[in-house]
């Protein structure tokens, strides 16, 4: 059984469920820092993260790479001949218990080396701005690259917070349309209509060269997904969907639709607008994906590597800090529905790979509601260096909703991608919060 009705499923496939009595055996995990490399291919393997539920059971490894044997949980090993190679891993207990698990390492090409660079800022966006940008592709085997294996696509996303989940949700389609995607993924949908093979009914893929360049239809498919009907693919009927809202409905028709589209194509190198987003679009991000595919060697297939590069709004909410030891302060009707961050004494919130390549100063919304204090911008650590400083006053707000202001605080230059660590001190021992903070604007 599968996912499509009618149709070759690659989910398809059986299960076997075993009951072990008594001693359970180990699970044996293989964790490698490559499975594709040149000539001669260098990997480690660990065995760290095999384990056994069995409480005090003592694990034996055994490693058969290469037609040699290896007993050590962690090795490196050194692949000298092109070709695959199937790495085995025996885990056994002090009781018999055994498990195995095997990796495939393919040796003879290497993965091509795909960088996005800019003299511009790579991390912020803004307003009446453009984007000069270089991609550079490096191929250990492939002596020329060749720009019709190459490919770069420029999108802007409203909703751009969540990046990782827009990359791995744009599978077949449109970044722009990822989280669409993920939600045609979750409906029944997907049982009768597959991405580009027939099913029960048509593919998505036809159905978007039928209706290509024809947007006035998506009020009408939209319709029929959620009424249902018949006839125009055949004479299996389409269920009605009267759970599903029309906006989303929409939506869906506009992703299938777009897989018809040829997006823009872009040179090695070039100057883009930045001039899709709003103003008030405070999550908004553009996302510029670059790949390169080569053309296989030794007996390996063809290896494709990508490298992205986001834009974002350069205001950002304290509360969406990557690593720190502060609480959030959510939004409510008394505090005029502004989510912050109460800052205390040795507390602080960290942001990751900044650029602050341009960046003169940071400006902060700040509420002086506290014992007051020293604000910091570190650069790399906690404890790194200081590149820009603001002593806080105390003060009271009665009215908590009241009080915001703006402060600027400027930073010395610094160069390329660095973690921010902003920090809050006040050595009184008297003091407990400090003063708020709501969000903070990366300047030129």
């Amino acid at each position: 059984y599968g996912t499509n009705w009618f149709a070759q499923n690659a989910d398809a496939g059986l299960i076997r469920i075993e009951y072990s009595e008594g001693n359970r055996k180990p699970v044996a995990v293989i964790s490698s820092d490559k499975s594709v490399g040149g000539i001669p291919a260098d990997v480690h393997f660990s065995a760290s993260k095999s384990i056994d539920y069995d409480i005090g059971d003592k694990l034996r490894f055994e490693w058969r790479v290469d037609g040699k044997v290896f007993n050590q949980k962690e090795i490196d090993y050194q692949f000298k001949k092109a070709g695959n190679y199937t790495v085995v891993l025996i885990v056994s207990d002090q009781h018999g218990g055994v498990s195995t698990t095997t990796q495939e390492i393919k040796v003879g090409n290497t993965p091509p080396i795909v960088s996005i660079d800019s003299k511009n800022n790579k991390s912020f966006y803004w307003d009446n701005q453009v984007f000069p940008y270089h991609i550079s592709i490096s191929d250990r085997e492939d002596k020329t690259i060749d720009p019709k294996r190459f490919s770069a696509t420029f999108t802007y996303l409203q909703n751009g917070k969540d990046i990782a989940a827009a990359l791995s949700g744009a599978v077949h389609g449109n970044l722009k349309y990822a989280e669409t995607e993920q939600m045609f993924l979750s409906l029944d949908c997907k049982t009768c209509h597959a991405f580009n093979t027939k099913s029960i009914g048509p593919s998505l893929k036809a159905i978007a060269n039928k209706y290509k360049n024809s947007q006035t239809v998506v009020n009408q498919l939209s319709a029929k997904v959620l009424k249902g009907g018949s006839g125009v693919w055949g004479s299996y009927p389409m269920p009605p969907h009267l759970d599903l809202a029309e906006t989303d409905s929409k939506k869906i028709i506009q992703y299938i639709l777009s897989l018809s589209d040829n997006q823009e194509a872009f040179p090695f190198s070039g100057v883009i607008d930045l001039n899709e987003h709003k103003s008030t679009e405070v999550n908004g991000a553009y996302v510029f994906q670059a790949k390169y595919t080569d053309t296989g060697a030794n007996g390996i297939e063809p290896l494709t590597t990508g490298q992205y590069l986001v834009l974002r709004n350069p205001v950002i909410e304290l509360e969406d800090f990557e690593e720190g030891n502060v609480n959030v302060s959510i939004g409510t009707l008394n505090n005029g529905y502004i989510t912050s961050i109460p800052c205390g004494h040795n507390k602080f919130v960290s942001f990751k790979n900044i650029d602050l390549r341009q960046i003169q100063k940071i400006t902060f919304r700040l509420q002086k509601n506290g014992s007051g204090g020293t604000l910091d911008i570190r650069k790399g650590s906690r404890n790194g260096p200081i590149i820009g400083s603001i002593r806080i006053e105390d003060g009271v707000q009665k009215v908590i909703k009241n009080g915001w202001q703006d402060i600027s605080i400027p930073i010395k230059p610094v160069e390329g991608n660095s973690d921010l660590f902003i920090t809050f001190t006040n050595s009184d021992l008297k003091a407990n919060t400090l003063f708020y903070l709501d969000w903070m604007r990366f300047e030129r």
